[in-house]
């Protein structure tokens, strides 16, 4: 990606969770959740800023240094489609406010507390003039291919006799990153000509319910252990 293209990182916290209320403010291996998205951020972005319908949200975003931008109700309420249009509800609202308009937004969901730097820098250096974004994917395990094995098989029989180690490798997106052009934003899509950035399942960790947390924890604390952030 050239050098010359500005990047916004920017978080999305609502106030409300029905899987784990209260994750985005909740400690993680000592840091509020929020908190582990918003340093990432600042390493690797030019600006960061936290969308948020909670203004005590904005107060802890602040205390680790990043800006805030009040969202609408009608933007928190987790309904499909919400996302694009609280980016374009961001992207406006900088523009009003200060004038600031990037070239590019990094969209770190707070729920993915295994994010490093690394991985942002990685996705911002495969953002090359042909594509529009870049996402990040794991590899479905194989004991979820085998099992929806059955069900293809029953409804597709020529999928039956196949053996276990042909079965061709299946990814699906899982949050830790979502790096888009604001041109194809304003145009109506997160995602446009998008390129997959493969992230290995040991690093990633989708928080949506209470085990999910448990899990992040154990996990990063084993992190820190070996000396890695």
């Amino acid at each position: 990606m050239s050098g010359s293209l500005s990047t916004l990182g920017l978080i999305p916290a609502r106030s409300g969770s029905k899987g784990v209320p209260g994750k985005n403010t909740r400690l993680l291996a000592g840091k509020p959740l929020l908190a582990w998205a918003v340093g990432v951020s600042r390493e690797t972005c030019d600006w960061t800023y936290v969308s948020t319908d909670d203004s005590n949200i904005g107060l802890l975003a602040a205390q680790y240094g990043a800006g805030t931008i009040l969202r609408p109700a009608h933007l928190a309420q987790g309904e499909s489609g919400s996302m694009l249009r609280t980016v374009q509800h961001a992207i406006r609202s900088l523009w009003d406010s200060n004038r600031l308009k990037p070239d590019v937004v990094v969209l770190l969901q707070p729920t993915q507390p295994l994010r490093t730097v690394r991985h942002v820098r990685s996705g911002l250096a495969l953002l090359t003039d042909e594509w529009d974004s870049v996402t990040t994917v794991i590899e479905v395990p194989e004991r979820w291919r085998r099992a929806e094995r059955v069900v293809d098989e029953r409804l597709h029989p020529e999928y039956a006799g196949v053996n276990r180690q042909d079965l061709q490798p299946t990814y699906v997106r899982d949050g830790t990153f979502y790096i888009s052009r604001v041109e194809a934003i304003e145009g109506g899509t997160l995602d446009g000509d998008c390129r997959a950035y493969v992230v290995p399942e040991s690093e990633s960790c989708n928080i949506d319910a209470e085990e999910d947390f448990l899990r992040a924890e154990r996990m990063m604390k084993a992190r820190f252990a070996c000396g890695l952030r």
